[in-house]
């Protein structure tokens, strides 16, 4: 079975003989994976919606693959204790839907061994968030995949806390990290900061100046984070 580059990257970071739930399996096809590879004892993949779960069922049954249960119902509320999962995949939803699902069910995933997330926006806030409920953020991986970028974050219990707000935006292991990608990228959004800067600057309302304003104190950040790359 061959995964996308985006959904390879996040099962490769899936340790071996772990208990694992997919959040938003859609086509089941991490689980499935994982488990033909016999990376993993168990799996539990679930979904909100019917239709991706019936997919996920399909594609079980095309590749003959088992220990993998099934399971509808929004976030993590299809999970419980007594599953003794040790790692929980959410990936490709917006980072403020994956913060809602850990917020609502944040006893069952302080117990989680690793959390694996794939934000595809509001990256910062999901990595303040992981500070605040006790996890530390122990990997990340970035990738580009048909012209569009992702970012994976693998955390794991513990404190933690950065000390600059470029590291929270941009991703301390990715800056200590830095893959000839990812500064090629940094590279591309700190000239876009410069040049809408300066297109800017010929208009003088007051809304404009704001905005400049905004631009400029992200240029800072930008600023600062090359200093971070080693």
């Amino acid at each position: 079975m061959q995964l996308s580059k985006r959904l390879g990257a996040i099962a490769n970071l899936v340790p071996n003989n772990m208990r694992i739930a997919d959040i938003g399996t859609d086509h089941g096809y991490i689980p499935i994976y994982l488990r033909l590879q016999n990376q993993v004892s168990y799996c539990i993949a679930s979904d909100i919606n019917k239709g991706p779960l019936e997919s996920a069922k399909r594609n079980m049954a095309k590749y003959q693959v088992t220990g993998i249960e099934t399971r509808q119902g929004g976030g993590l509320s299809t999970l419980c204790k007594e599953d003794q999962i040790d790692v929980v995949i959410i990936a490709g939803m917006g980072g403020y839907l994956i913060h809602d699902i850990l917020e609502n069910d944040l006893e069952l995933v302080k117990g989680m061994k690793k959390i694996i997330l794939q934000p595809q926006n509001n990256l910062t806030e999901i990595r303040k968030y992981i500070h605040e409920i006790g996890f530390k953020i122990e990997q990340e991986t970035f990738l580009e995949e048909d012209g569009k970028y992702y970012t994976i974050i693998v955390a794991v219990p513990g404190v933690e806390k950065y000390e600059k707000e470029c590291e929270y935006v941009y991703g301390k292991y990715l800056l200590e990290h830095a893959s000839e990608l990812y500064k090629s990228w940094l590279n591309y959004k700190g000239a876009g900061y410069k040049k809408i800067i300066e297109q800017l600057k010929d208009t003088q309302t007051e809304q404009i100046k704001e905005r400049i304003a905004q631009l400029e104190k992200e240029y800072a950040l930008y600023r600062e984070a090359i200093t971070c790359i080693q």
